[in-house]
């Protein structure tokens, strides 16, 4: 079956010039690849934790201006007499990485990332668990049965994915812990972990040195509220604490700037917006290539219009000349960016936090066609609108 003649007769052209051909094809993939793949790595580390609301969660540190870091690791009983005296969060919650040694369930043993949290930390980021049951505030009382909630990966990979788990017991470290729940598909707050235990720290104890903190404001508190309060309780604190360091504070800013910090999100911002400049770079080059092109056609066109090719028929060859370049480049392109999206995903997803995930989305892939397609058609269109002038 013969090819319309809107294909059949660019097709012909193209042939005839298969280095223009394969020279907008190169620029068109490669102008498609760098962007979307840099599009997609900034998209899914500046992605928020998928929890509700996750704007309204805050992480509190300890500021102190002598620190070339800014910040100082936040102490067990410093976060116990922040959550005694602070008022403008709904609360605070603490966790701290572990590793533990898992075995039971006649399976060898093997480490496991895991964590202590707070037993309010699940409340606060507003996730139950898929089987079973939360911690409570007994289950951290000294002298309480150990218990422990297990990820969903956990669950189907070690312990077959049995719904009558709960209440079962595996030895972590060598002593024996229930399961209490099995957390929901996905989840491995705060980073990649796969067990939780719970732990509350006192002002008086000093067993955990090093915890990480966060909290949740309600909608209508600005974070300039809970830091203008937090800047208030130091004194009290640090009239307590004697290991307080001098001039130190009570910060608290976004959750997801704790993983992600500013100055790596404005890496980010300028590199997307270079490799934005990189695809219009592209469409303008590939414009480019078509513009000349239909230049140096002038005089072929101007005969096949003298034998009587209507202008709408010579448009549209335009345009279908254009379309036969972008689209092979754009697929190219979208090919290769694949490639590139795996291959910073092998390297830093097991660095990141769970949530952080690189994966080609729907609206990068519509803006960068969308860029290229306009630059293609407004290239394949100017020269009939030349002529029709």
């Amino acid at each position: 079956m013969p090819l319309p003649y809107a294909i059949r007769i660019p097709l012909r052209s193209l042939r005839r010039s298969p280095m223009l051909f394969g020279s907008a094809i190169f620029a068109i993939a490669m102008g498609v690849a760098a962007p979307t793949t840099m599009f997609t790595v900034a998209a899914g580390a500046l992605r928020d934790l998928p929890v509700p609301q996750p704007e309204l969660l805050v992480y509190v540190d300890v500021a102190d201006p002598r620190d070339s870091f800014g910040m100082l690791q936040m102490d067990g009983r410093w976060f116990a007499a922040l959550r005694d005296r602070q008022t403008t969060l709904e609360d605070v919650a603490a966790y701290t990485m572990q590793l533990y040694d898992v075995s039971g369930f006649d399976a060898l043993p093997e480490q496991r990332n895991a964590a202590r949290v707070t037993a309010n930390t699940f409340g606060l980021l507003r996730v139950e668990p898929y089987r079973g049951r939360d911690f409570t505030a007994a289950d951290a009382v000294p002298g309480a049965e150990p218990v422990v909630l297990v990820s969903h990966d956990f669950w189907q990979a070690r312990l077959a994915g049995d719904d009558a788990v709960v209440g079962e017991r595996i030895r972590l470290n060598g002593e024996p812990h229930t399961i209490i729940g099995v957390m929901p598909p996905g989840f491995a707050f705060p980073e990649r972990q796969q067990l939780w235990t719970v732990f509350e720290p006192t002002i008086s104890d000093a067993s955990w040195p090093m915890v990480d903190v966060f909290g949740r404001r309600a909608a209508d508190v600005a974070l300039a509220r809970v830091n203008a309060e937090l800047a208030s309780i130091t004194p009290a604190v640090a009239a307590l604490q004697s290991d307080w360091p001098e001039g130190a504070a009570y910060a608290a800013m976004p959750y997801s700037e704790s993983m992600i910090e500013t100055a790596d999100r404005m890496i980010l911002a300028v590199m997307t917006l270079l490799f934005a400049l990189v695809l219009i770079i592209a469409c303008v080059n590939v414009a480019n290539l078509l513009i000349a092109r239909a230049i140096a056609r002038t005089q072929e066109v101007a005969v096949r219009a003298a034998l009587g090719a209507g202008g709408r028929r010579l448009a549209l060859e335009q345009l279908s000349e254009a379309l036969l370049i972008a689209l092979p480049g754009a697929v190219a392109g979208l090919i290769l960016s694949r490639f590139g999206v795996a291959a910073f995903a092998r390297q830093l997803e097991p660095f990141l936090p769970f949530w952080v995930s690189f994966q080609l989305e729907a609206g990068v892939l519509l803006f960068t066609l969308g860029c290229l397609l306009l630059a293609t058609l407004s290239a394949g269109m100017l020269p009939a609108l030349r002529r029709a002038s």
